[in-house]
């Protein structure tokens, strides 16, 4: 009657902790409180920007098919290259929500890239160039 009784109440605590997580109610522990599924719009929700704009195709390969980015970069380029590329990304992400790729380096270096898509830019501002590309997917 005891090892009933033992059993009976271990059972109880365990129903109680696992509802008390979201498994009681095969939420799987989604966020809670709207609703059982996690395909409801209860989750953190990204503003609706388009991120890349279509590219208009000329003869003249074009460095930066991204007008709005081009000026991110060139506001945000600064004495050096490493300082540069943070303040770049940072605006980016906190402008579109999304992850970028940026890379700065000395103009006279040259920057070497092979881009398939339009979703980056590069941009050179005095000593520095700087390529930003979104990282969707």
């Amino acid at each position: 009657m005891i090892r009933f009784f033992v059993f009976a109440l271990l059972l109880s605590v365990f129903l109680i902790e696992a509802d008390a997580c979201g498994f009681g109610s095969l939420g799987g522990g989604c966020g809670g409180g709207c609703g059982s599924s996690c395909g409801g719009g209860c989750g953190r929700k990204k503003r609706e920007i388009q991120i890349i704009e279509p590219e208009t195709r000329t003869e003249q390969s074009n460095m930066c098919p991204q007008t709005e980015w081009r000026s991110v970069i060139e506001q945000n380029i600064g004495k050096d290259a490493e300082t540069s590329k943070y303040a770049i990304q940072g605006f980016l992400y906190k402008k579109y929500e999304t992850k970028f790729f940026v890379s700065c380096q000395s103009a006279q270096t040259g920057l070497q890239f092979a881009a398939n898509g339009e979703g980056y830019c590069v941009h050179t501002s005095g000593d520095f160039t700087c390529i930003a590309v979104a990282l969707i997917g």
